[in-house]
């Protein structure tokens, strides 16, 4: 029966992961063809500024996903006492921060509040 759900996690989590990762990705290329068309074409500055906007909108719509997915994708290690702060990434080569270790929570809300610091400084400054 614990071969059964365990089966049953995995599904659930290899369908989360392409919806994630599909979303992610279609997000993150939006981002890209607009950066992209801004520094190429030369826009007046109430639809710049517009652009702009957009731009920290998705951006910041991209970070709170992302942050989901790794809860999402590590979440064998909440409630663990020993989990590690780095842990294989879900998907590609490298290393991530396991928002359940206690110092990873931190370092990720830090790096959220600066970014979204950074981008309220933006919209502030135009």
């Amino acid at each position: 029966m614990k071969q059964v759900k365990k089966d049953y996690e995995l599904i659930n989590l290899k369908k989360a992961n392409k919806k994630y990762s599909l979303t992610l990705t279609i997000l993150l290329v939006i981002i890209m063809l607009m950066a992209i068309s801004m520094s190429i074409f030369r826009f007046s500055a109430p639809v710049t500024k517009f652009l702009t906007i957009i731009l920290l909108i998705l951006s910041s719509i991209l970070i709170l996903l992302s942050y989901n997915f790794l809860k999402f994708v590590y979440k064998d290690y909440k409630g663990d006492k020993n989990a590690p702060l780095w842990v294989p990434k879900a998907f590609g080569y490298g290393m991530s921060i396991n928002p359940y270790h206690k110092s990873g929570k931190y370092i990720l809300i830090v790096l959220i509040i600066i970014i979204f610091a950074l981008f309220g400084w933006t919209i502030y400054s135009m």
